[in-house]
């Protein structure tokens, strides 16, 4: 009697540790279940967000680009201010815009100018970073627009600007170093200037663009 006691006290308990264990089982593959449904949402929410930063960044990048093609000669911070952009943000992007070949810079003293690349050659590049300056902008236009075959005297030429002689000598010798003026001949009114042949060429066709000179110039 004993025995047969023992025997169903034992078979209950054992039936009893059996169903907890699966009830254990149970809970564990649901926990399981869970964790991988959870760890997929993430991934896909995080693939989601990197997705949608991608094509913001191409987005921007594009935007910048456009810029850069409708406004050749374009200083970083003017860009950054027209599109109302973070400078930093300008600046990785036309990095990537120059690795990637689609941009091309022309160092102007401690500033760069950007150009869609290919399109303008050294001297081209030259003139659009001049008429993007205020005074020699000016100058180029009298020059450009002289009813004496191109040719200005120094002193009408100062006078035509309103500004000194002075300085005027240091404008031209800056556009004469780039290869833009050359100086003709001199005369009672000192020296005469003259617009490359290369340069008018090309400052003819681009006068009928509408450029506003760089603010910092």
């Amino acid at each position: 009697m004993i025995v047969a006691t023992f025997s169903v006290s034992y078979l209950e308990r054992q039936q009893t540790s059996d169903t907890s264990l699966a009830k254990h089982q149970q809970s564990s593959l649901l926990l399981s279940n869970a964790s991988t449904f959870l760890s997929g949402a993430s991934t896909t929410f995080q693939f989601s967000s990197s997705q949608n930063n991608q094509n913001e960044n191409f987005s921007t990048r594009a935007m910048i680009m456009q810029y850069i093609i409708e406004n050749p000669g374009v200083y970083l911070r003017e860009t950054a201010e027209f599109l109302v952009l973070p400078l930093a943000v300008v600046q990785y992007h036309i990095s990537v815009l120059e690795k990637t070949g689609q941009v091309q810079d022309s160092r102007e003293g401690r500033y760069k100018r950007f150009f869609a690349a290919g399109v303008y050659n050294d001297t081209q590049q030259k003139v659009i970073s001049l008429m993007r300056q205020s005074t020699p902008n000016k100058i180029l236009k009298s020059l450009a627009t002289s009813n004496s075959q191109s040719e200005l005297s120094h002193v009408k030429l100062a006078k035509t600007l309103g500004i000194t002689s002075q300085a005027l000598t240091w404008q031209m010798n800056r556009l004469k170093a780039q290869g833009i003026v050359a100086t003709t001949n001199i005369h009672c009114n000192g020296a005469a200037y003259k617009i490359t042949e290369e340069a008018n060429t090309f400052l003819l066709e681009y006068l009928g663009l509408v450029l506003i000179p760089s603010p910092s110039s």
